[in-house]
């Protein structure tokens, strides 16, 4: 796989993600849990679409 692929899907890692921005992350339903746990900061659900959640940031 590319990242000039039309499907590949820009990343950032966790440790990376900048503290005072709005963030987006999106995962599968299977991995959902994980993401209240192993982000830093609350995350709340911002809505779905097939198999995938959508979480954003709660400000803080």
């Amino acid at each position: 796989m590319a990242w000039s692929d039309t499907n590949v899907m820009p990343f950032m890692a966790i440790e990376d993600l900048p503290a005072h921005k709005d963030i987006l992350v999106i995962t599968d339903h299977k991995n959902a849990a994980a993401i209240c746990e192993d982000l830093p900061g609350t995350w709340e659900e911002a809505g779905a679409a097939g198999r995938f959640v959508f979480f954003r940031r709660c400000r803080q």
